[in-house]
């Protein structure tokens, strides 16, 4: 399970502004997707990861925005 250098810097962007409990959750749900699909590119499994967690932060400051107005 190794993650490539490219990808690493790619994360490093997409994951600023991104709590622990995300970090976390982002490895450990790449990790469980990777063990369940018999292994494979980590690459694309944890870049898809952080994209589905960055729309997923998105829809819940929204909808913490309009709660507050």
């Amino acid at each position: 399970m190794r993650v490539s250098e490219t990808v690493v810097t790619d994360l490093i962007h997409k994951t600023a502004g991104f709590s622990f409990a995300y970090l976390k959750e982002l490895f450990l749900s790449s990790m469980m997707e990777w063990m369940a699909k018999g292994r494979g590119a980590m690459d694309e499994i944890i870049l898809r990861q952080v994209n589905q967690l960055s729309e997923q932060m998105k829809v819940g400051n929204s909808s913490v925005a309009v709660s507050q107005e």
